[in-house]
């Protein structure tokens, strides 16, 4: 009888034994999945890093292209009023010259005038 009870003891023990390793099984095939997941969502976080940073170059290289324009607009304005401030030099120059006609024709003419 005590060897039966010694096998009781011994049946239970190995009974709980397999229990614990199925319920170890579980929890491993619970971290495992959990591991799978905790990767998944670092590659969609590297993913998501990886484009924002592509949309931040990509913005970057607008603004250079905006800077580019603004220093070329900039440039062309400079132009512009320097042709403007020449275009008003020669219009002076020119009304100048006018005045030099008119006033040697009015000349011509009161000398005309005097001598008839």
């Amino acid at each position: 009888e005590m060897h039966t009870i010694a096998l009781n003891g011994i049946a239970s023990t190995q009974e709980r034994q397999v229990k614990m390793a199925e319920e170890m099984g579980v929890q491993l095939s619970s971290v495992r999945n959990s591991t799978r997941e905790a990767l998944q969502g670092q590659r969609v976080l590297l993913d998501g890093q990886l484009h924002l940073r592509k949309q931040g170059k990509k913005i970057t290289a607008g603004i250079e292209g905006i800077n580019t324009q603004m220093k070329s607009s900039e440039e062309m304005q400079k132009r512009l009023m320097v042709g403007q401030q020449s275009q008003e030099l020669a219009l002076e120059t020119m009304g100048k010259n006018v005045k030099r006609v008119t006033d040697t024709v009015s000349g011509i003419s009161e000398r005309s005038e005097r001598s008839l």
